[in-house]
């Protein structure tokens, strides 16, 4: 019994190994943070105003609509947005925030199509376009059906700045209700220097 374990426990150090050794080799630079900060009560989450980019309450960074809420078409599909967390109250020092998503898809009652909709998150001033590898996506196959998808990650910051690209895919490209209606409701959580 005993060289069972150790087997599996040797070959679970080896597996870690090699995936520490690939990751390392990934290029990915690591910043180290030493303080942590988080909401002394919950983040709020105000609905932000129509204009998304200047009337930002709670801890609300962005609310994403094609057309159907009152974000409007601030921030088009397919183009990186910049987002400035400073208007939060978040110092320009700081090296990261955690962003709690929701990705919200209304289902077009009209048309037989797989709706879906994807988030990219990078640094501000990043140049390298990570949309082809994006960190959270959801569907919806279903006439008038409806899903919410909840994401969450540390996202690097740069002078209090990170990017954002969202992607809906769907047949036709209409507003809420002849085409499908897509979301993003994105909060801060927690921020670290």
């Amino acid at each position: 019994m005993n060289r069972i374990i150790k087997r599996e426990i040797l070959f679970l150090i080896i597996v870690c190994f090699m995936c520490v050794s690939a990751y390392a080799q990934s290029g990915i630079t690591w910043v180290k943070t030493t303080e942590l900060y988080v909401p002394q009560d919950n983040p709020t989450n105000t609905s932000p105003t129509p204009n998304a980019l200047n009337g930002w309450r709670g801890s609300y960074c962005a609310f994403v609509s094609n057309g159907a809420g009152a974000g409007g078409d601030a921030f088009a599909p397919d183009v990186w947005h910049t987002v400035d967390v400073k208007l939060l109250g978040i110092p320009s020092d700081a090296k990261a925030v955690f962003i709690h998503a929701l990705l919200i898809i209304t289902h077009s009652p009209y048309f037989d199509e797989i709706a879906g909709i994807t988030l990219s998150y990078r640094r501000f001033g990043a140049t390298f376009d990570n949309t082809g590898w994006y960190h959270t996506q959801t569907a919806e196959p279903a006439k008038l059906g409806g899903v919410r998808t909840n994401d969450a990650m540390w996202v690097p910051i740069e002078d209090g700045k990170f990017q954002f690209k969202w992607h809906r895919q769907a047949q036709i490209a209409s507003a809420w209700p002849i085409g499908s209606s897509f979301g993003i409701n994105m909060v801060v959580n927690a921020w670290a220097r």
